[in-house]
């Protein structure tokens, strides 16, 4: 039998940021039962219903009065609390405290949003959804969003505050705004927008997409803004409220499509379902297309899903023979997050309802459960307990690949990341060398950083190298060895610079080049410029440029007179030989002028021409063509007639064009 209308979900996801930690008593440190890595002593007297984890504090919501410490002791705690999870204690200093239920939790800098079914929040009258500070639990007087039904889920993102549950309205100091199940708040204020999509049932979770672009919604609702396709699970846009394109959720278990009580986007592009009924399920789809990936059945609801690495855990109220599967589990399982395959660790839940909230530790070393549990395996675990994932966490996989590349007394290693990290990040890699059959020593090690260069060799030895990495569970195997003989190096000049060519003026030489087409061993440093008087002679030194330069003007010249260049590349290895020689007169000039006939008919005027006598030195690259005196086309240099329409009396003219400049015009033809 479905628990649909028993009790609201855990929204078990939110923002994470640090804050500060208020000083607490002291109380013994955490105790760790059974095999399983499940740490108890703290909890709660009531059922746990959402669990935010931030930073070390980690935000509790049920229906409770007290926190129970270490020892049996209650301290008095309505509905709300702050675990600090280095301590392993509630911190007592934490104020806020509902009249009713707190269903679910987000956190946006240092304000603390609680969603449930209270009306009042530290004795202030706050309706359903409130915000407090996350540091003291003070009551934000500024947030005012009262709303008239229960609260199932909040979340943050994109700077707004968005909530889903059973109601209908919202409302904010004496307006009330139609809402129904679904809406978008200031986080400030507590104002609605205009966003609202619309959503024909009780949305139950709520969760971003990791760009923010997209808001997953999963409940008792069958569609969304008209289209059936949305039953139970949809996915729509946080900038326009519209069912995201190409989405349509296929079925949320091996049933069928059925209720869903809880919704998390991963990082690679899924969203993990838990799925309600006597045959519930844990199931994952496409994040774009909602096309089924895996599903598992459960004999009773899956309630919490949340996930590390590639590890995902899935609690509800399914136990026993069958639980998940076909397998054994009690309230809790683990499943491969590519696969869905079940894992092996099994922990004895009690309690008929199991599991509501499941969460992870910002540094992925726990996932905190809470729910309506008092024990675990046998030992205590009042509602509320965390289990350090070394459970299903190891320690790296080797590293793959690595590479020793040798230089002059010098040799650099690089390798590629583990195939598997374990589901903990790698912090760290340790590099290992020997030579000469010498047992392998560590010579370094590099963080996250996968390369590692030692300078440490001599030249002319043959070294080995291997790495092993490390997280926050323990050190990989080592990787396959890497072997290298570093060498003195060889410095290698470029080699000549290419197809030197120059273009002389009565008052200048221009030259032009390619670069070498072997730079050698050294990034090129620049060229240098030589001139003589004779072929074939040596040469002096008339200027030089940058290696991305490759042109130069020699302004030194005699107007009439001959030069020869030639042409160097250098770098650090040294100087290239020298190009091959480029004679150049220096007595360029301006094309002469050409001559022009007229052509043509009424209204149309038609310039022919012939080229100039003299193309100055410099081959004509163009032709201008002047209509009373002013360019009003410019040709090719095979053109030799231009034409135009015109009303009343024009002139033409034609002049050529050369590297030098522009020539002298030609006689004017009158129309």
């Amino acid at each position: 039998m479905s628990r649909l209308s028993w009790r609201p979900l855990a929204a078990v996801v939110g923002a994470l940021v640090a804050l500060v930690t208020p000083v607490t008593t002291s109380v013994p440190a955490q105790a760790v039962t059974a095999s399983k890595g499940v740490v108890s002593n703290w909890g709660t007297d009531g059922s746990v219903y959402a669990v935010l984890p931030v930073g070390d504090r980690v935000y509790v919501g049920g229906k409770f009065a007290n926190v129970i410490d270490a020892t049996g002791v209650s301290h008095p705690a309505s509905n709300v609390a702050v675990f600090l999870s280095s301590q392993g204690v509630f911190d007592l200093s934490f104020a806020a405290a509902t009249d009713n239920v707190v269903t679910s939790l987000a956190v946006s800098g240092t304000q603390l949003f609680l969603g449930g079914d209270f009306t009042t929040v530290d004795g202030v009258a706050r309706a359903r959804l409130a915000s407090v500070d996350a540091a003291t639990g003070a009551v934000n007087t500024a947030f005012k969003a009262n709303i008239n039904k229960i609260v199932d889920a909040v979340q943050i993102s994109g700077g707004k505050l968005y909530a889903g549950g059973y109601f209908g309205t919202v409302g904010n100091g004496t307006t009330s705004t139609a809402r129904k199940y679904l809406a978008r708040l200031d986080p400030v204020t507590g104002a609605v927008d205009n966003w609202s999509p619309s959503v024909d049932g009780r949305v139950r979770s709520l969760s971003p997409s990791p760009d923010g672009a997209k808001m997953y919604l999963a409940g008792d609702f069958q569609s969304v803004n008209g289209s059936g396709s949305q039953a139970f699970v949809s996915s729509i846009s946080t900038s326009t409220g519209a069912v995201s394109s190409g989405f349509v959720p296929g079925n949320t278990s091996p049933y069928g499509h059925q209720n869903v009580l809880g919704v998390v986007a991963t990082t690679d592009n899924r969203i993990l379902l838990a799925t309600a009924g006597y045959q519930g399920a844990c199931t994952s789809m496409n994040a774009t297309t909602g096309a089924l990936q895996w599903t598992k059945g459960t004999n009773g609801n899956a309630q919490a899903i949340s996930y590390i690495g590639n590890v995902v855990w899935c609690g509800g109220h399914f136990t026993g023979s069958g639980a998940i599967a076909g397998l054994t589990r009690y309230k809790l399982a683990n499943l491969d997050l590519t696969t869905g395959a079940v894992l092996s660790f099994s922990a004895r839940i009690n309690s008929a309802l199991g599991v509501w909230a499941l969460a992870t530790s910002p540094d992925l070393s726990r996932t905190f459960v809470g729910g309506d549990f008092t024990l675990i395996d046998g030992a205590t675990a009042n509602h509320f307990v965390a289990v350090l994932d070394g459970t299903v966490r190891t320690a790296p996989s080797a590293p793959l690949n690595p590479s020793a590349v040798g230089g002059d007394a010098q040799v650099t290693v690089t390798w590629s990341a583990p195939s598997s990290d374990g589901n903990s990040p790698v912090t760290g890699y340790t590099v290992y060398r020997s030579s000469g059959g010498a047992p392998f020593a560590v010579i370094g090690t590099t963080g996250t950083t996968r390369q590692l260069v030692d300078t440490t060799v001599l030249n002319d030895t043959t070294y080995s190298y291997y790495v092993m990495a490390q997280n926050a569970i323990g050190t990989s195997p080592a990787s396959t060895t890497a072997g290298v003989t570093p060498k003195a190096f060889v410095h290698v000049t470029p080699s000549a610079p290419r197809s030197l060519t120059g273009l002389g003026t009565t008052t200048q030489v221009t030259l032009s080049w390619l670069p070498p087409s072997d730079l050698g061993t050294d990034p090129l440093t620049g060229y240098r410029v030589y001139r003589s008087s004779s072929p074939g002679g040596s040469g002096t030194l008339v200027g030089s440029t940058s290696a991305a330069t490759t042109t130069f003007v020699d302004t030194s010249v005699t107007a009439s007179s001959e030069y020869f260049y030639t042409l160097t590349a250098y770098s650090q290895a040294g100087e290239s030989p020298t190009s091959s020689e480029s004679r150049v007169v220096a007595s360029a000039t301006v094309p002469g002028a050409s001559v022009a006939t007229k052509g043509g008919s009424w209204w149309t005027a038609v310039i022919n021409w012939t080229p100039p006598t003299s193309d100055g030195g410099s081959p004509i690259t163009a032709y201008q063509v002047l209509r009373n005196g002013t360019v009003v086309a410019t040709v090719s240099a095979s053109t030799r007639s231009w034409s135009t329409s015109y009303f009343g009396s024009i002139t033409l003219q034609v002049r050529a064009v050369n590297a030098v400049g522009v020539g002298a015009v030609s006689n004017s033809i009158g129309f």
